[in-house]
């Protein structure tokens, strides 16, 4: 059977055979786009220190209360330019990326192992239902105002299926999400098992609120505690208690969830997605895995670096890799 050496193996070749010859094309149009980013912030940049200059001068110098309305009109003007001028290169330089993407996935994700691309623009309003009702399934969140769909990868790699999406959710404000959903061929756990990124405990501490006071208030038991008997579990790794609380009606069952090799390929699938909070539900045979990150993920090119450079490539499969990882170790510990 194929595994993650064979995937790493499958993917260097795959990009030197068949996406390096569809990506080089592009880079006529990265250096054009480059020099309009470039040359939009310069201009950015002129007009914010004239914009300096005179509102030192205005400030010095009594204005006669004649100009005063042109000069709103010119601060009206001036503002909207500032912000025309600094926003357009980001516009730009993702409409640029997102044209890469849809072009260059296709063709990875013909040829690769273990994972197809999904175009998100294709879903329905019954299949984004479906999800809806799919993660609040697994009670890690709370309801959101709004789920928007990026990225969605499928794949099957030792009989585990494994559906990856990248998504914003509306929540009093935007936050960017990978959602790794695992359905195994066998049943992890008797009782559903949380695990919540201990940021909540952490604030409050510094309040001198103790956990057994968040426990005793209902919000945090609606959001922590969503199964019935559930209770917190203390586990063995001190590193992981210090960032995580976890939570389960069977304490030893648990324990052997989070053994120590499960911690390690845990920890390694947040730093291979830069992520600094992580959290995760098992239910039955089922996982989810939610990373919390601060940028676009699957990135296949950058503006500002050459459409053959192996980095964001590589990047990718570092983190598909991570989640293969994970597999592993459930399997070995079944």
């Amino acid at each position: 059977m194929q595994n993650i050496e064979d995937f790493r193996k499958n993917s260097i070749n795959l990009f030197i055979d068949e996406i390096l010859p569809v990506l080089k094309p592009f880079e006529e149009e990265r250096l054009q786009v480059r020099k309009e980013c470039i040359k939009n912030f310069v201009i950015f940049l002129v007009l914010l220190v004239i914009s300096i200059i005179v509102l030192t001068g205005l400030y010095i110098v009594k204005v006669p209360d004649e100009y005063v309305p042109a000069l709103h009109i010119w601060f009206s003007i001036d503002g909207f330019a500032l912000l025309w001028f600094l926003s357009y290169p980001f516009f730009i330089s993702k409409q640029f990326e997102n044209s890469v993407k849809k072009k260059i996935m296709p063709v990875i994700f013909s040829k690769f192992l273990f994972f197809k691309w999904i175009d998100s623009s294709t879903f329905g309003a019954d299949k984004k239902m479906t999800l809806r009702k799919k993660i609040e399934s697994f009670k890690l969140f709370g309801h959101f105002e709004e789920i928007k769909y990026d990225d969605v990868f499928t794949g099957n790699y030792k009989n585990v299926k494994t559906s990856i999406y990248e998504v914003n959710t509306g929540e009093w404000i935007n936050r960017r999400m990978v959602l790794i959903f695992l359905d195994l061929d066998y049943s992890i756990s008797k009782t559903p098992v949380l695990v919540k990124k201990r940021g909540m405990s952490m604030f409050f501490k510094k309040l001198n609120v103790t956990t057994a006071d968040l426990l005793k208030m209902q919000i945090y038991k609606e959001n922590h505690l969503s199964f019935p008997g559930m209770k917190r579990v203390i586990l063995e790794d001190v590193d992981f208690e210090e960032k995580f609380d976890a939570y389960s009606a069977d304490q030893i069952e648990a324990r052997c969830l989070f053994s120590a090799g499960f911690v390690d390929r845990f920890n390694k699938l947040a730093e291979a997605f830069n992520s600094s909070d992580i959290e995760a539900s098992f239910v039955d045979n089922r996982i989810l895995l939610a990373l919390y990150v601060n940028k676009d993920m699957f990135k296949m090119a950058n503006v500002f670096v050459p459409v053959f450079s192996f980095r964001e490539y590589k990047t990718m499969i570092d983190e598909f890799s991570a989640v293969l990882g994970i597999i592993d170790e459930l399997k070995l510990n079944k």
